[in-house]
């Protein structure tokens, strides 16, 4: 905290420049989005049906939420080596000791849990976007990027209306998470667009 309060507004504009720079190509929206997607599609399944019906799609949960964490970024770094920095330029956020920011994605973390093991009906779904929102808000904090305010407070009034619905909050949650997984894939794709067209119309030589 000490060496962030000693950094110039300079040197710390050009920080959120870098972090905003991340995201600008869109190809970590999309890869993220689709992961989200594709998790809160199998585990809106799993939570659907009863044991021991819901095993396969608890097993098919399990390895892909490994597969995301393990791979995800992986990926991300090398369709950005393919497609971005050969052309842009090589960017990539410094990996800062913010500790606000961990404490955010941590507290998320926590929350996903008390939502999951309470899985109150009716209540919980109002509530199972909130874990999301903070963790959006603290992603838009972190760049400055006004969409992940935007999709957070989506996330939240999803889960008022979701409400509604004769659903526990962990089924809730997977829906919220799966539409912000496709919300993620439409602004990766539109960015991803927008990206190419200022790549072609920057000056060559």
């Amino acid at each position: 905290m000490a060496a962030e309060a000693s950094r110039t507004p300079q040197v710390q504009e050009m920080m959120r420049r870098a972090r905003s720079a991340w995201w600008e190509d869109g190809i970590t929206e999309i890869v993220s989005g689709l992961g989200l997607l594709i998790l809160g599609f199998l585990g809106f399944q799993k939570e659907m049906l009863p044991a021991p019906r819901n095993m396969g799609w608890q097993l098919a949960w399990t390895v892909w939420l490994g597969v995301f964490i393990v791979g995800g970024n992986l990926l991300i770094r090398r369709l950005k080596a393919r497609y971005v920095w050969p052309v842009a330029g090589y960017a990539t956020p410094r990996q800062d000791r913010d500790w606000r920011w961990a404490g955010a994605f941590f507290l998320t973390l926590i929350l996903l849990v008390v939502v999951a093991a309470w899985n109150p009906p009716h209540f919980g779904a109002a509530i199972a976007g909130l874990p999301l929102f903070i963790f959006l808000l603290a992603l838009y904090r972190y760049t400055r990027l006004r969409r992940f305010l935007v999709i957070g407070t989506l996330a939240l009034v999803e889960g008022l209306v979701l409400a509604l619905f004769p659903l526990n909050a962990t089924a809730a949650l997977h829906l919220i998470l799966g539409t912000i997984g496709l919300f993620f894939c439409f602004s990766g794709l539109w960015n991803w667009l927008r990206f190419r067209r200022r790549l072609q119309e920057a000056p060559h030589g």
